[in-house]
């Protein structure tokens, strides 16, 4: 059949759509599908954890890893423990990671025993930088509300005496007054013979308040000390002066003549002036007039109306002439008999029969020949066949018996012996397994060693050391110490009297009706 081509355009072209054969498809049912078919879909990512449980992993590990506090004893009995024994130090120190990496080792507890691995790593150097986050928990200023009760006067008011110097007059017609009699006493070891009053001495009390700034008087007068011709009693007075920078000054003097013309008063001395001597001219005088109220008690003059108690005293038992020499020329308190000078150490003999020593095994020792400065001659007590006794922290005592010793006076002692386990060469292998079980395997511990007498625990015999022996000047604190100056006078006021007791002072001003 021939196809006619007819201005560009196929004619009786085939349809290719006819040559397809249709194909029927299914429906699909979307409840069925959803059974089969899993229609979440997930990033590929793996789950993210929160700040919180980033933290909380952080607690849950240092937990695992701080491991347990150590046993710390409460030496001062304060309910705080703040000492270790060298024992617990060392069972402590041997399971944290600067002594061995291992598994179970916990963080390092103190600086000082990190290594070079766990420097700024250990739980101290952890506490002291949390320090510096928590400066509003650890500074906070409480304040305390005042509980104290209010004073009230118990009086409506007092006696004024206008012209002290006139106003009462001792007198005896028949006889003398009890404190002029004539007694003999031993003082200082030497039997004298004078008027009570400079043979047992004396106090005068009394309550004053001063109506001016300046002036000055006697506030008790017996005889006349300062006088050029016939001194003789005591008197206590008052005077005043002007300082460097104007302000008035009071301050308080008790004068004693004594039998032989000694004139004796309160003074004492300060930096730069020192406290005079009996024999040399009174510090009135001698030094500047204003500065002269340094040297003796003084009574502010910017309230006048608080109340003074005055308490002034003569002691013939001071020994005043061998209180010089000793450093406390410019010591206030060293003055007022309230400062007992430093024993020389070298007459110290506590420390004669006992010592402190360090176990470093169960055969070997070695002791201190000294202690701050302060021999300790037991070692030259301790010598091959001597019998020992020593103790330790934890209470055990062991009985030990010397067979080798090394060193000199001037450096420590190193002592063999059967110190811990049986006594004899054989039980070495035995002292060994006791020494570790009690102490642990290399463990160096601190024991006290006493010749004929069974000691205590060396933390306590070094808490007893440490305060009696330093390395400088120990001085005690007492009521009395003998020392200083015979007349002493100590003035307190009103206020501060009743606050020590307990109140809390306002005004003390009392109202009176002129008479």
């Amino acid at each position: 059949m021939a196809i006619t081509i007819k201005e560009r355009y196929f004619i009786n072209v085939l349809n290719l759509s006819q040559l397809t054969k249709p194909k029927i498809g299914t429906k699909i049912n979307p409840e069925k599908a959803r059974e089969v078919l899993d229609t979440n879909i997930f990033e590929l990512l793996p789950t993210q954890t929160t700040r919180q449980d980033q933290i909380n992993d952080f607690f849950n590990e240092f937990n695992d890893l701080i491991g347990q506090a150590p046993p710390f004893d409460d030496v001062d009995l304060d309910g705080a423990g703040e000492s270790l024994t060298s024992t617990a130090s060392g069972i402590d120190s041997g399971s944290r990671v600067s002594y061995e990496n291992k598994s179970t080792a916990y963080i390092t507890r103190l600086n000082t025993h990190a290594n070079t691995n766990n420097q700024g790593k250990t739980l101290e150097s952890m506490r002291n930088r949390l320090n510096t986050y928590l400066g509003d928990v650890d500074n906070v200023v409480q304040e305390i509300p005042d509980q104290r009760p209010e004073y009230e006067n118990k009086s409506s008011g007092f006696l004024k005496i206008r012209k002290p110097n006139q106003a009462i007059i001792l007198r005896n017609p028949n006889q003398m007054l009890e404190f002029q009699k004539i007694v003999t006493r031993t003082i200082n070891g030497i039997e004298v013979t004078g008027p009570s009053f400079l043979m047992d001495g004396f106090t005068i009390t009394m309550w004053v308040r001063f109506v001016g700034k300046t002036g000055r008087g006697t506030l008790f007068n017996f005889g006349n000390p300062t006088s050029a011709e016939s001194s003789y009693g005591f008197r206590l007075e008052t005077r005043t002066n002007v300082d460097g920078e104007d302000n008035y000054k009071r301050w308080i003097r008790l004068a004693v003549r004594e039998q032989d013309g000694t004139l004796r008063d309160n003074h004492w001395g300060v930096s730069d002036r020192d406290r005079r001597t009996a024999a040399q001219s009174s510090p009135i005088n001698y030094y500047a007039n204003n500065v002269i109220h340094e040297l003796y008690p003084n009574i502010p003059t910017d309230d006048l109306n608080e109340w003074f108690f005055i308490c002034a005293t003569y002691n013939p038992e001071v020994d005043e002439e061998g209180s010089f020499g000793l450093g406390y020329n410019n010591d206030r308190q060293f003055w007022l008999n309230h400062v007992i000078p430093p024993a020389d150490n070298s007459q110290n003999t506590l420390f004669q029969n006992f010592t402190i020593g360090t176990l470093t095994g169960p055969r070997h020792l070695t002791i201190e020949t000294s202690y701050n400065g302060v021999s300790l001659p037991i070692h030259n007590d301790i010598t091959l066949g001597s019998e020992l006794t020593i103790v330790d922290d934890m209470g055990n005592e062991h009985s030990s018996f010397i067979f080798g010793k090394d060193g000199s006076p001037t450096t420590d002692y190193d002592l063999t012996g059967y110190f811990v386990g049986p006594p004899y060469d054989a039980g070495t292998d035995e002292a060994n397994e006791i020494y570790n079980d009690l102490y642990g395997e290399g463990a160096e511990v601190q024991v006290s060693v006493g010749v004929g007498i069974t000691p205590s625990s060396p933390s306590i015999l070094t808490q007893g050391w440490d305060s009696l022996i330093n390395d400088g000047d120990v001085q005690e604190i007492v009521a009395n110490s003998n020392y200083g100056a015979k007349c002493k006078v100590e003035v307190i006021s009103r206020s501060d009297l009743l606050r020590a007791r307990g109140y809390k002072v306002d005004s003390l001003e009392v109202n009176t009706e002129s008479s």
